[in-house]
This record gives structure tokens, sequence and C-alpha cells, in this order.
């Protein structure tokens, strides 16, 4: 009968000890996921150097695949890895959400904020190309035709708006 009570006592403790394994295991795999999720990428990533401005134009085409957008990141030195790129966009439900279009991503953001900006219609700031010879009218046309801003507001700011304190102008 005392067999049995230390037979039975072995088992409950390797189960216990064996759900703490399992436990530790599963926060901690979790815990190191949101820790990469939100490591920046970039070449100043390794020397934490975080006072890069670098910008780069990032395009995505309709039906683009998030497997193939994380790998394009990735060989851009935008993310630090397309699979945790994939996962990430996965088991937050937002593959869906991903824009099509051109996208201005800074260097040194984390797969959280770059997966933020890929599912927002708007990021606040786009790339447009002003090709030599160009009217102001031609400007204002392409401006409006990005939804940018109304027609003619470009055309009506040239004549009006003071550039004076512009350094560059």
């Amino acid at each position: 009968n005392h067999m049995k009570t230390n037979g039975f006592l072995r088992t409950v403790i390797i189960f216990f000890l064996l759900a703490i394994v399992a436990t530790g295991i599963f926060f901690g795999g979790k815990y190191a996921f949101q820790w990469a999720v939100n490591l920046p990428a970039g070449p100043s990533s390794k020397t934490n150097e975080t006072n890069d401005d670098s910008r780069h134009l990032f395009k995505i085409q309709k039906g683009e695949s998030v497997r193939s957008i994380g790998e394009r990141l990735e060989n851009e030195k935008l993310i630090v890895s397309r699979h945790l790129f994939y996962w990430y966009v996965r088991l937050e439900n937002i593959g869906e959400k991903i824009q099509a279009g051109q996208f201005i991503i800074k260097n040194n953001l984390t797969i959280r904020e770059i997966a933020e900006i890929l599912t927002k219609k708007s990021q606040g700031e786009v790339a447009i190309s002003i090709i030599e010879g160009w009217t102001i009218v031609d400007i204002d046309e392409a401006l409006s035709n990005l939804d940018l801003i109304n027609k003619g507001q470009f055309s009506a700011c040239a004549k009006t708006c003071d550039f004076s304190d512009i350094a560059f102008v």
C-alpha cells in the first residue's frame, strides 16, 4: 500500500513539474516573440544608435502576399525576420488590412510599427515624383489625383502663400 502511495505521489510530482516546464516554455516563448516584434531593424539596431532618420520607399502591389511583403522587408533590412513579420501579421489577424501602395518607412522601426503603417490608408507622408517641366497646374492635378488636396488648392497657394520662412525655397 505504501508503494502505491509513493507511485501515485511520484506521478503527481512528475506531472506537476512537466506542467511548470510547459508553462515556462509557453510564457517564455510568448515573451520572446513579443520582445522580437518590438526589436527595431536597420543598420543601427546592432550599434544601439536610434537617431537614424533614413527613410525607404516601400511599394506593395495589389494582391501581394504577406510572405512576399515580409521577405522584401527583410531583404531591405527594414525588419529583423520575415518569419516574425508573417507570424505577427497572422496572430494579429491583420493580413487583409495591409494596403497596396507606396509607404515611407523609417529605419529602426519595429515589426509592430511597420505593420501598423502598412495597414493604414494614409500615414501622413507620401512620396510623389514631380517631373521636370511640370507646371504648377500639373503639380496641382497630380496632388489632387492622389486625393492629397482639393483641385486648385496648390495653384491657389502658389499665388498667395508666403514661403519666405522656408530656407530651401
